[in-house]
């Protein structure tokens, strides 16, 4: 493709896109966003929303401020509204504090009204990866596991009635969703939750935030473990829980 000025005040035009000169303001009506396999994944959502494919983390080995891997359970940890986010130093504990009994630095921040979504500049993925990345909503949330399948290994499907809808692939545990659209999936890896101290059920259970607050110290989260899937769920925002941006 070649871009052409042929003086300051001609129509910037593109040589080579389909068989005609095409000027730019019509190109970009027809573009749509551009993709990228190895970040984010379109499941077929009536919304358009896309999916990051890995949880945002900022340690060593990170891939853009993405965890290296789908299926790892490398992650960074935030309170809600907590953009800067923990890293474990072993697989039992962190050097922060997240808090207890809705006692931690962020049992109650700023961020957002308490009717409405965190604001940008708390918004721990529109930080650590950028603009177009944010937090999920709790209704983007439940849009995706309304057009899901929960799937094994094997890519069979595991029975409805089944409480337990972990699997483990590559020897992470986590959710493996498949698109009922098109039959795409993502991973959610059990990374587990920083509580006080500790990083604790790591392997067991996931705790992901979403941006919507339900009242002053709890906000909306999905979590999941071998006991059911909640992706509406509410915790008390202290709590160091792992993300997974959108677009």
């Amino acid at each position: 493709m070649e871009i052409i000025f042929n003086n300051p005040t001609d129509d910037l035009i593109l040589k080579g896109v389909g068989k005609k000169t095409t000027k730019v303001y019509e190109r970009l009506q027809q573009l749509t966003p551009y993709v990228d396999n190895d970040y984010c994944v379109d499941m077929g959502l009536p919304s358009g929303t896309l999916w990051a494919k890995r949880n945002i983390f900022t340690g060593t080995g990170n891939d853009n401020g993405f965890a290296p891997s789908e299926y790892c359970y490398d992650s960074t940890f935030f309170s809600w509204g907590n953009v800067d986010g923990h890293n474990p130093i072993s697989e039992s504990a962190f050097d922060y504090d997240f808090g207890m009994d809705n006692a931690g630095p962020y049992a109650s921040t700023p961020g957002a009204a308490l009717t409405g979504n965190i604001s940008p500049s708390f918004d721990a993925a529109r930080v650590n990866c950028g603009a177009p990345w944010r937090l999920p909503t709790t209704e983007e949330f439940g849009e995706l596991f309304n057009y899901i399948t929960y799937i094994d290994a094997n890519g069979d499907d595991i029975p409805v009635a089944q409480d337990n809808k972990l699997t483990t692939v590559n020897g992470v545990t986590g959710l493996l969703l498949k698109s009922t659209v098109n039959g795409k999936t993502l991973f959610f890896p059990c990374s587990g939750i920083g509580n006080g101290s500790w990083w604790d059920n790591r392997g067991a259970s996931g705790y992901y935030w979403a941006s919507s607050l339900y009242s002053e110290t709890v906000c909306r989260s999905l979590s999941f473990g071998s006991g059911g899937v909640w992706p509406q769920d509410n915790n008390l925002r202290f709590y160091g829980f792992t993300a997974r941006p959108v677009m």
